[in-house]
This record gives C-alpha cells, structure tokens and sequence, in this order.
C-alpha cells in the first residue's frame, strides 16, 4: 500500500513519536523510509539584517552538518527491508517537506504535532498544519503522548 514513506522531524521529542509510528508502517507495507529534517537558511532570518559581521555561509554549514549527524544517526538505527534515506534540507519546512514528498512520489508523510491550540498556533503557525492541507498524498500527525491520553480521558 506505501512503498514511500516521508517522516518529517524536528528531532524533537514529538518527532520521535512520530518516527516510530513511521518505521512501524514501514516494517508492515516493507516500504522504502525517508527521514528528513528541515532546517532554515540563517541568513533568511529576521534577525540576520542585525547580525553584522556573522559569516552566514559558515554558519549554515555549521548547522547543516550537525543535523545530518543527527538525522543519520537516528537512520541508522533502524533495520527496514524496504531501505531508509536520511535528508537534511534548508528552506521554509512545510515547502521542503512538501517539494521532497513530491520529487520522491511519498505515498504518506508523517509527521508530530505538537498539540498547540488557538492563538499559539495562529502566532507560531503549524507546519504539520500546512502539510495536512497541501500535500498531494496522505498524511498521518502523530500528536503528542500527553495529548492523545487527554483525548481518552476526554472520550471516557
């Protein structure tokens, strides 16, 4: 039924809830896992105009190459007969996620939410949120464990 699935993570916590409920799908349809993480260009930042004399191109690459460190790591762990790939990014997250889904034919991405409601979501914007309404396959938010026991303490 999948044979692409895109986990998206922000090497949270949530993420890593997310992860596992993708390597089980994974492991159940064989399908091939690919783990990207998205990081934005410091240089695109609001706070670059006040950051003079910051060597944005050494930084980026500071950051690049600990994420993928990162995301490598967690990649290798996992045994999936279906293979697994892991992606660092740079751009605005729910656009990358969107455009790598797309280029790899993702038949689901996954994704965490972090459970934020209302005017913290209007302010902070959700990038699980945006990818929810644009993607062109199915998408599966993995909330957080202390919002899916609220939700069965609410339905009890």
């Amino acid at each position: 039924m999948f044979d692409a699935i895109l986990i998206a993570t922000d090497l949270s916590d949530t993420s890593e809830r997310a992860l596992d409920t993708a390597l089980q799908l994974a492991r159940a349809h064989g399908s091939a896992l690919h783990l990207v993480h998205v990081i934005r260009d410091p240089a695109t930042e609001p706070w670059a105009v006040d950051a003079f004399g910051v060597d944005f191109d050494a930084l980026l690459e500071h950051v690049h190459s600990r994420a993928q460190r990162e995301v490598t790591a967690r990649v290798e762990r996992l045994t999936l007969p279906g293979g697994k790939r892991a992606r660092v990014l740079v751009g605005a997250p729910a656009a990358e996620i969107l455009r790598y889904a797309k280029a790899i034919g993702a038949d689901l991405i996954v994704v965490g939410s972090h459970g934020r409601r209302s005017i913290q979501q209007v302010f902070l914007g959700s990038v699980a949120d945006r990818v929810l309404h644009e993607a062109s396959c199915p998408v599966l938010v993995v909330r957080p464990a202390a919002c899916a026991q609220l939700a069965v303490d609410d339905a009890a």
